[in-house]
């Protein structure tokens, strides 16, 4: 929690965050989409890290990955940017 504050401080961002720490990437991901925002000022962005290992990758990860984007979807999230 420490060091996600400090980076926010460093480099100068002024944002809310949540911790979800002990899950898997996909119960992870619902447990956000769950706990953020308050009414008018619930976001309707998610940033994923991109996937850059499709190949390689075994296939419950993928799974989890293209599960977390349609849950996204479900949530009505207006934007996924997906980037390194």
């Amino acid at each position: 929690m420490e060091k996600s504050q400090n980076w926010f401080k460093v480099n100068r961002v002024k944002a809310f965050f949540n911790v979800v720490d002990d899950m898997s990437f996909e119960d992870g991901a619902k447990a956000l989409l769950q706990a953020s925002g308050v009414g008018k000022l619930r976001p309707n962005i998610l940033l994923l890290g991109y996937k850059s290992n499709w190949s390689t990758g075994n296939a419950h990860e993928l799974k989890e990955y293209f599960t977390t984007i349609q849950l996204v979807y479900m949530h009505s999230k207006s934007n996924i940017s997906l980037g390194n």
